[in-house]
């Protein structure tokens, strides 16, 4: 688990960091939490299904909308043996590493680093990027990351409502599948849940309206669609098992020389 630690102006005005070269923070991660802005990159790859998160401010479960990586607990299927992601699109989620927003005592979203990252370094190190520049604000290089988390905060909220007005509807149901473990015995995968196609068929009109108008329907429809990327999984899990991968997705070539890039949905 990363260990968030919020950037303040006296403790890091020396401080450096340093770009991440690989994918090793995601490798224990079976799901991914996705955005709706997200669909169109997303469903060339990837199942999408809905997972209990308790972020609300009372603990009551509710949905959040992610892409599955594998169906086995703590494994990601969608890196290889050097850490590098092998899919086209990456989760945005993932992409601005080792910095997040995270909520301090007073519920405000901060900017922290993961200081178990190896990759931020007090004093700087040399060549490293500095967090600070010599007014303690942003350092240039920063900058783009925090428009960049700040459009994922936004996008965040806006998500987890269309998500909402699914389970309003009582259109998200548990979603029955079955994965084969390293022994090749079938079993049930739980904590999945999916869009009920024929509950949606069924719904009023004026429901389906405002589902339609607000955008949620069309996260529907997404989700019910990248079902079918669930055989993919079944592939790269046996080539995990028999050491195979697919072609090398070169990092550099998908987000191209420049960070443009990386910061983009």
């Amino acid at each position: 688990m990363p260990t968030w630690t919020a950037i303040s102006k006296t403790d890091h005005q020396h401080t450096g960091w340093t770009r991440f070269t690989n994918y090793a923070h995601a490798q224990h991660d079976a799901l991914a939490p996705v955005l709706a802005v997200e669909l169109p990159h997303l469903l060339g790859s990837y199942a999408l299904a809905f997972a209990h998160s308790n972020t609300t401010s009372n603990a009551t479960p509710s949905y959040q909308l992610v892409a599955i990586l594998s169906l086995q607990a703590g494994l990601n299927l969608f890196l290889d043996t050097n850490q590098q992601w092998q899919a086209s699109y990456v989760p945005s989620h993932y992409r601005s590493y080792p910095f997040a927003l995270q909520p301090n005592q007073q519920g405000e979203m901060t900017l922290c680093f993961d200081a178990d990252s190896g990759l931020i370094h007090t004093p700087a190190e040399d060549q490293q990027t500095p967090l600070l520049d010599a007014d303690q604000a942003p350092s240039k290089e920063l900058t783009p990351i925090i428009d960049f988390l700040q459009q994922r905060h936004q996008h965040t909220q806006l998500t987890q409502t269309l998500v909402n007005q699914l389970a309003e509807h009582q259109l998200i149901q548990p979603w029955e599948i079955e994965s084969a473990g390293a022994d090749g015995e079938a079993k049930p995968v739980k904590g999945l849940y999916h869009i009920n196609e024929a509950a949606l068929k069924n719904l009023d009109p004026t429901p389906l309206s405002h589902l339609a108008h607000s955008g949620a329907l069309g996260l529907a429809y997404g989700q019910l669609l990248s079902q079918a990327r669930l055989h993919d999984l079944t592939r790269r899990f046996e080539q995990n098992q028999t050491g195979t991968t697919s072609p090398e997705v070169d990092i550099e070539a998908l987000f191209g020389e420049k960070d443009d890039n990386l910061f983009r949905f």
